[in-house]
């Protein structure tokens, strides 16, 4: 029997970096949103952090309550809260694995999760994708003139990609 997980961002409280978060119910939470994206916690790399910053900043937009807040960083929005779960995760992968089995997402997060990956496909792991992305929602319809001052290293045909697929989420902000 599997039980189901409901929550609201509201439920949660900043959280000591030291402290062992597998038992939070927000780092099952986030665990299993990474495990059904298909996104193995890992901090091996620059690339692989900033996927899951991008990753919970777009799906969070998108309608999955995880509650972490964002600021701007030079690689777009970042939460350094964030930054310690999956540090954790990353660490403790086993531990996460057997506190979350027999566990699932409620069957609306699941929904929206799936929707997320389904409309997101190959470009899940896209880096530079899912930062032009993030970086147009946090900014809130920037003029593209302003977005390519502020990531110039991203290419006009991921520009055009992030702005269809974010179309395709309704995530853009009005």
């Amino acid at each position: 029997m599997s039980s189901k997980l409901e929550f609201k961002a509201s439920e949660f409280e900043a959280v000591d970096a030291r402290l062992d978060l597998s038992d939070e119910p927000r780092a099952k939470a986030l665990f299993l949103v990474f495990r059904s994206l298909g996104t193995k916690p890992s901090v091996g790399s620059f690339d692989d952090r900033k996927i899951m910053q991008k990753q919970v900043f777009l799906i969070q937009k998108f309608g999955v309550p995880l509650g972490f807040d964002y600021g701007w960083y030079l690689s777009g929005p970042y939460s350094p809260e964030l930054t310690r779960y999956y540090y954790d995760m990353a660490s403790r992968q086993s531990e996460y694995e057997s506190k979350t089995a027999g566990v699932r997402l409620s069957q609306k997060l699941l929904d929206a999760v799936d929707r997320f990956k389904r409309i997101l496909g190959s470009d899940l792991a896209n880096v530079d994708l899912l930062e032009a992305m993030s970086t147009v929602t946090y900014l809130r319809k920037p003029s593209m003139v302003e977005a390519k001052r502020l990531k110039p290293h991203v290419s006009p045909a991921v520009w055009k990609a992030a702005t269809q697929k974010l179309q395709a989420l309704r995530v853009a902000a009005d």
